[in-house]
């Protein structure tokens, strides 16, 4: 379960609504001024997260509390979100070029694989859209596993007793 810190912000008919703020490691790396991620996280990296979950312990808004997401749903949305559209631009762009060496003769070039590959990219989110669970999914949708403790920092709030404290 990968957990995060977070605050309940609104709780609207059954549905209780938390907001984290956006992690960067950029921060730690000697490479941050030179690299492209710390420009996107410098560029996105301000504005905090909200995200809907489930509520068993019954946290009230203002509570800070630790939100839980299972692996297999971050993996299975990393993969929708990077691999698809990745496929649908080299589908796109392979039936392009396809089309315009059977159907064109290469009278058009390059021409019908840009434009089949940018179509393909767009669908790939497209179909992720459609396809991805629906609300009421339990198991893809992040759950408040506790109240975080007052007093512990945001690096050892996931600790569990076994594990050594510095």
């Amino acid at each position: 379960m990968i957990e995060s810190d977070a605050r309940v912000v609104a709780i609207e008919g059954g549905r209780t609504w938390v907001e984290a703020d956006r992690r960067s490691s950029c921060g730690q790396c000697s490479a941050s001024g030179s690299c492209g991620g710390s420009l996107f996280a410098e560029l996105f990296g301000s504005r905090p997260v909200r995200v809907e979950v489930t509520n068993p312990i019954q946290a009230q808004v203002g509570q800070q509390v630790i939100v839980g997401l299972p692996e297999q749903a971050m993996l299975r949305g990393s993969l929708g979100l990077y691999l698809l559209p990745l496929v649908g631009l080299m589908a796109g762009a392979l039936i392009g070029q396809w089309l315009a060496d059977s159907l064109f003769s290469q009278r058009l070039g390059e021409f019908p694989a840009i434009i089949l590959g940018l179509f393909g990219l767009w669908l790939g989110p497209w179909l992720w859209r459609r396809l991805k669970p629906s609300a009421g999914d339990t198991i893809n949708t992040p759950v408040i596993l506790r109240n975080r403790p007052s007093g512990l920092s945001v690096a050892f709030a996931g600790l569990n007793e076994d594990e050594e404290k510095i």
